[in-house]
């Protein structure tokens, strides 16, 4: 799950997890293992997009499970975030982008 629970105060996941340079590499995020993403969530997805725009890299978010998808798509956070229904998906996305 991604929910406020989920994060430290503070803390960075993606940081901590790939280095102090992530927001310049190009990132596949997994939500295939999420049932659900809260509204803290959502808005680390899009804090996190930002950091990635900000900074010269780019992140995919893909292969959500089907709750998260309505979610998503609810919110109509594919105004937002780049979203791809598989990793096959995001991988193109990320090829046909990158220079």
């Amino acid at each position: 799950q991604i929910t406020q629970r989920d994060f430290s105060p503070g803390g960075d996941p993606l940081s901590d997890l790939l280095g102090p340079d992530v927001y310049t590499r190009q990132v596949l995020i997994d939500l295939s293992k999420a049932p659900m993403v809260d509204s803290s969530g959502i808005g680390w997805l899009i804090a996190s997009h930002k950091r990635f725009k900000e900074h010269g890299g780019r992140v995919v978010v893909h292969s959500y499970q089907p709750l998260v998808a309505n979610t998503l798509k609810l919110l109509k956070m594919d105004k937002v975030l780049t979203l791809a229904g598989t990793l096959r998906e995001a991988e193109t996305l990320v090829r046909e982008t990158t220079p």
